[in-house]
């Protein structure tokens, strides 16, 4: 049977690990928000006509 002391360290040590896998999966979440949208179709109010993004090999877009 383990002791008192320790359960305590133990306890502390997982609930660390728990935090630190949290703050990675918000961290990769909060990244990944912010890149832009490279693929897909998009419905813009006040838009008329078609209109095309290319993006050349920098990433720079392009607006046609």
């Amino acid at each position: 049977m383990l002791s008192k002391r320790s359960r305590i360290l133990i306890s502390i040590i997982v609930a660390l690990v728990i935090i630190a896998i949290l703050l990675y999966v918000w961290g990769a979440a909060t990244v990944r928000r912010s890149f832009p949208q490279v693929s897909g179709t998009l419905q813009l109010p006040g838009l008329e006509g078609e209109v095309e993004v290319f993006r050349d090999s920098l990433g720079v877009p392009h607006i046609y």
